[in-house]
């Protein structure tokens, strides 16, 4: 990936696709058991002579995996069919798919089909992705010039901010003071969490405090 330009890596992406769909899926992402055969009964239906756009909401986490995010859904065009007439742009720093609407057909689903893990991580990368938003052009330059550079000027904001020693303690102070403002995640709304997302959470991200 061109370091730090995900709008870069998207449209080399789509350069290089020599498929008619396109599925979009970040690390994040974790699908529900229905995805699949979604996609798949989608895939069948659609005319081959037409473009599509295909959104659905996926849950979004932030802090950890029992709270919700203050916009817990989150709805983009994940699968859509390929063009020579697509490509991505940066807005509000986020890469954003740009489309012709006169030849896209769009289908909507409404039921989640998966969860978005976006702002759950170890404590020091969540810390960092923190100061990365706070501080992005300094970071971002920073990143360009040396990856050593951008971390030291992360603990300097850590110490600073937080009092913090280094970023897993910023990390954990950042992390108590954001769930805090958030709404827990109801199973009974949304079902409960699978239980490889708990058992990989509890051992790869918070396996130090637990």
């Amino acid at each position: 990936m061109p370091p730090g330009d995900l709008v870069k890596a998207r449209n080399l992406g789509l350069r290089e696709a020599r498929y008619r769909w396109i599925l979009i899926w970040d690390a994040d992402f974790v699908a529900d058991e229905k995805l699949v055969k979604t996609i798949r009964e989608i895939i069948e239906v659609t005319d081959r002579k037409l473009y599509y756009l295909v959104y659905w909401p996926f849950i979004r986490f932030c802090g950890d995996i029992y709270h919700l995010c203050p916009n817990p859904m989150h709805v983009e065009h994940w699968l859509y069919t390929w063009s020579r007439k697509l490509k991505y742009v940066e807005i509000r720093n986020t890469e954003s798919l740009i489309a012709p609407v006169h030849m896209y057909k769009v289908v909507y689903i409404r039921e989640p089909l998966g969860y978005h893990f976006c702002d759950v991580r170890k404590p020091e990368r969540l810390f960092f992705k923190h100061v990365w938003w706070k501080y992005k052009g300094i970071v971002d330059r920073l990143l360009q010039e040396d990856v050593e550079k951008a971390f030291e000027f992360a603990k300097k904001v850590a110490k600073d901010e937080y009092g913090a020693s280094d970023l897993y303690e910023a990390g954990i102070k950042y992390m108590k003071t954001l769930i805090a403002r958030l709404e827990p995640y109801d199973e009974r709304k949304f079902g409960p969490l699978p239980q490889k997302v708990i058992e990989h959470y509890n051992k790869k991200i918070l396996h130090k405090i637990i």
